[in-house]
């Protein structure tokens, strides 16, 4: 009975134990059919997220190039370090192991651990860019043991006219945190952000839209094969109104002076055809990441190299503010055309005594010759007569005191006091004495170079807005602007004089005058006090600042155009503590003039007929 007993108890047991063999099986069983045929859908695209990847493919930025199509700004082939899926390693480490095969410096980690915490973890971070032949055969051994790591063909700024058109064109930089919020694809490897100049002005523009890379991967990570590839945008190619040849002209006839700007420009068209600030620095040296040392230098210089004087510069536009107060007073009936002052060196108002800068006067004068003379005391009398608005309306129709929304960043608006702007600034009221000097430029008032050149463009053309431009319009087309508010009288009344105050002898220019026919030009000098002459020093006979310290001497200023029967060319520069304006300035506005009307019809010349010529022929 115990027997049989033990042989029913482990025969139940056999037969439990089989139930839930039987079950389990089941189970599986079951479980593989979800799997394999319910569940299948997901868990394809699990294994496909396993075995392909997406890559983005950073897109090519757009190049730059002149009114003819000569580069300025264009790409070169290059190679950078990348490191995909980044949170997954440890940056320390591979530093050490990189550093022997790269040279890299010991903040590069830091550098690296600052991008990992900045960028999506499916977007890989820059470990080194611009690699050398040399560095691309050492790491392509190295890489084999590290499938995140990828070396990826990109590109390398470089721009041929150098330190000669820099403040221009401007450079690139690896992108900020501020650049990567306002475009999330600057976050790519070998992607780059415009620092200056056009590249940042046109950022978006050049910049364009990245690509896709579907591609199959084993199980360390290394790529098999492409799948599919989604090719990226490249930027949009810029055409500026530059004309190079006139820019490396413009840049060596200005280079030996310590500090100086120059524009040149269409009167018609407001086109920028050279644009020049002394000094300048190399864009070249941003691109592969410029040192410490350097940097330093060029912020700490007080030549500010990195301003673009021509229109971040504010200066006192001197005798050139004569122009506009001339106008004013030929269209105001408080004056008129025909009054004559006699200057015998000073005019005394009140107590003060206000100078000519001609010693002993310029004698008896009209509105033209005062103008041709550039004589301070004429023009004393007329700030007399007028008053400060007339003259300060007048300086504003022609573009003084105001931005020009050229498309660059930094320009600057100067400045047109008024009693208004006095009293706010410096809680004091507005004195005969300030209209004074506002009549000959001096005082409060402040203006850029690009003011300066659009103020005698609009003389040039007839008396008609421009608006200056760098981006070259699909028709530049001569196409008169705006008319301004100005009796076409006075421009021709204005035109006649400037063209006389150069190519006559009574005339502050005639020194330095185009004597080639057909080539003429009219202008006007300038000279700005940097300091102003104490009444002892000028009792002692000092009349000019050549024997003080360069810092403390004047500035010496030009504005013109040409040709004078038909203007084409406007031009306005300034060289910092050159000294009188004639005698610096205009040579240098002479031969800016003269260059550009002699390259221009030279490219004509040797520019092909247009279709229509040849089907007329």
């Amino acid at each position: 009975m115990p027997h049989q007993s033990k042989s029913y108890s482990s025969t139940k047991r056999i037969y439990v134990a089989g139930i839930i063999m039987l079950l389990l099986c089941l189970i599986l069983a079951g479980r593989l059919f979800y799997l394999q045929i319910i569940d299948t859908h997901h868990y394809r695209v699990l294994s496909e997220g396993n075995r392909v990847n997406m890559r983005l493919v950073p897109p090519m930025r757009g190049e730059i190039v002149d009114h003819q199509g000569r580069p300025l700004a264009i790409n070169i082939p290059s190679y950078t370090l990348i490191l995909h899926k980044h949170k997954n390693h440890n940056l320390d480490a591979l530093h050490y192991q990189l550093t022997p095969l790269l040279k890299l410096a010991p903040e590069t980690s830091d550098i690296w651990k600052k991008e990992q915490t900045k960028v999506s973890h499916t977007i890989p971070i820059t470990l080194k860019r611009n690699l050398t032949w040399e560095d691309v055969t050492k790491l392509s051994i190295f890489i084999l043991d590290f499938p995140d790591l990828e070396i990826l063909k990109t590109t390398r700024r470089h721009y041929p006219l150098g330190e000669t058109a820099a403040h221009i064109i401007g450079y690139i930089g690896q992108p900020s945190e501020k650049d990567i919020d306002h475009n999330k694809a600057l976050s790519l490897p070998g992607m780059n952000a415009g620092k200056a100049g056009i590249e940042r002005f046109y950022q978006d523009k050049l910049t364009g839209s990245p690509g896709q890379n579907f591609v199959e991967v084993n199980a360390r990570g290394t790529i098999m094969r492409t799948l599919q590839s989604n090719a990226a945008t490249s930027g949009e190619n810029l055409k500026l109104t530059i004309d190079a040849p006139l820019q490396k002209m413009t840049y060596e006839r200005l280079r030996h002076f310590k500090s100086a700007a120059a524009v040149i420009l269409n009167v018609h068209t407001g086109a920028i055809l050279a644009m020049v600030s002394i000094p300048s620095y190399t864009p070249n040296s941003f691109v592969k990441g410029i040192d410490h040392t350097t940097w330093n230098n060029l912020i700490n210089n007080k030549l500010s190299p990195l301003n673009n004087k021509a229109i971040e510069g504010l200066y006192s536009p001197a005798s050139l503010f004569k122009v506009p107060v001339l106008m004013a007073a030929l269209e105001s009936k408080k004056v008129g055309p025909h009054f004559t002052s006699h200057c015998q060196g000073h005019l005394k108002v009140g107590q003060h005594k206000f100078h000519c800068w001609k010693r002993y006067g310029h004698g008896e004068l009209n509105a033209q010759g005062a103008l041709m003379g550039s004589c301070d005391v004429y023009f004393y009398e007329v700030a007399q007569r007028l008053g400060y608005t007339p003259m300060v309306e007048m300086a504003q129709k022609l573009g003084l005191g105001q931005p020009h929304n050229i498309d660059l960043y930094g320009e600057k608006s100067g400045l047109l006091p008024t009693p208004a702007y006095k009293k706010k600034r410096h809680n004091q009221n507005w004195y005969l004495g300030d209209t004074i000097l506002m009549s000959i430029g001096q005082g409060a008032i402040l203006s850029t170079p690009l003011q300066w050149a659009v103020m005698i463009a609009q003389i040039a053309n007839g008396g008609h807005t421009l608006q200056p431009h760098l981006l070259s319009k699909q028709t530049e087309t001569s196409a008169p602007g705006k008319k301004l508010d100005i009796h076409p009288k006075t421009i021709k009344y204005i035109q006649d004089t400037l063209a006389m105050g150069v190519n006559t002898p009574q005339g502050t220019g005639y020194r330095n005058r185009i004597t080639e026919a057909g080539y003429e030009m009219a202008g006007k000098t300038a000279t700005a006090q940097v300091r102003r002459i104490s009444t002892k020093e000028r009792a002692q006979g000092v009349r000019n600042g050549e024997s003080l310290p360069w810092e403390l001497r004047d500035n010496a200023i030009f504005m013109g155009y040409a040709p004078i029967h038909a203007p084409q060319f406007a031009v306005a520069l300034i060289i910092e503590h050159g000294g009188w304006g004639g005698q610096t300035a205009a040579p240098v506005g002479r031969d800016l003039l003269l260059m550009t009307q002699k390259h221009f019809k030279q490219r004509n010349k040797n520019m092909p007929p247009s279709r229509a010529t040849k089907k007329g022929a």
